[in-house]
């Protein structure tokens, strides 16, 4: 089961190519620093539309990309509208975004 992008076109391009102009330009904008840590475990990163926040994200995922990338990352988010129950578990196997399918390693 696929799990259908939501809010694509909205809080983020929908077209592929745009999409990777955005984020490119984002991670432009990150002052260059060569401070590296040893290795990264988690990140609070936030999830805004990204021309509020996309600027701050890019400098967690910056911090993580130095390094080795893990092969699992663990999302978690809330429950924007107080709708269903109180703690889910994804249980789609690929989330569609515009960049491809991603897989959900269960």
């Amino acid at each position: 089961m696929i799990r259908k992008s939501c809010v694509s076109g909205m809080f983020y391009e929908n077209n592929p190519n745009f999409l990777k102009k955005d984020i490119d330009n984002l991670f432009n904008k990150i002052p260059e620093k060569n401070e590296k840590y040893e290795k990264i475990v988690a990140g609070i990163v936030p999830h805004a539309g990204y021309i509020y926040s996309g600027k701050t994200a890019c400098y967690t995922f910056n911090e993580i990309r130095k390094n080795e990338l893990p092969d699992t990352f663990i999302i978690m988010g809330p429950n924007h509208t107080g709708y269903g129950t109180k703690i889910d578990v994804c249980d789609y196997e690929k989330w569609e975004t515009p960049l491809g399918l991603v897989d959900v390693d269960d």
